[in-house]
């Protein structure tokens, strides 16, 4: 079963994310098909009603090209809207975290915007 969570990320349509978000993995191989896999198990009606919609993370969208495609086969084959699709950086000028924002809204097929973008290894004194 689902653990909760404290916290809930909901979908661009209101609908709860599962809290198991597909991530890209800098140090191994994934397929392309893999995105597609993990959205087709969470569509599933028995499933779907305990673990929420589909959400995919990528810390770098350009060190994974396959899983990449795979997102993006995703977010046009299915309504966007239903999918949580993040990314972050750790850049520190603003138009360093624009860029690396842009490139993952189009490197993840994402439309015109992303659902979160975490800021990534900030320190107090970088407030």
């Amino acid at each position: 079963s689902v653990r909760p969570l404290a916290m809930s990320l909901e979908t661009a349509a209101g609908q709860a994310v599962s809290p198991y978000i597909l991530g890209g993995a800098a140090r191994s191989v994934q397929p392309r098909s893999l995105p597609k896999l993990y959205h087709e198990l969470l569509s599933r009606s028995e499933v779907v009603a305990a673990a929420g919609s589909p959400g995919y993370f990528a810390y770098n969208p350009h060190r994974y090209p396959a899983f990449m495609q795979g997102i993006r086969d995703v977010a046009s084959d299915f309504d966007r809207e239903s999918i949580f699709l993040m990314s972050g950086g750790g850049e520190r000028s603003e138009s360093e975290m624009d860029a690396r924002l842009d490139d993952a809204i189009e490197l993840m097929g994402a439309g015109s915007y992303l659902d979160a973008f975490i800021l990534e290894y900030v320190c107090p004194d970088e407030l």
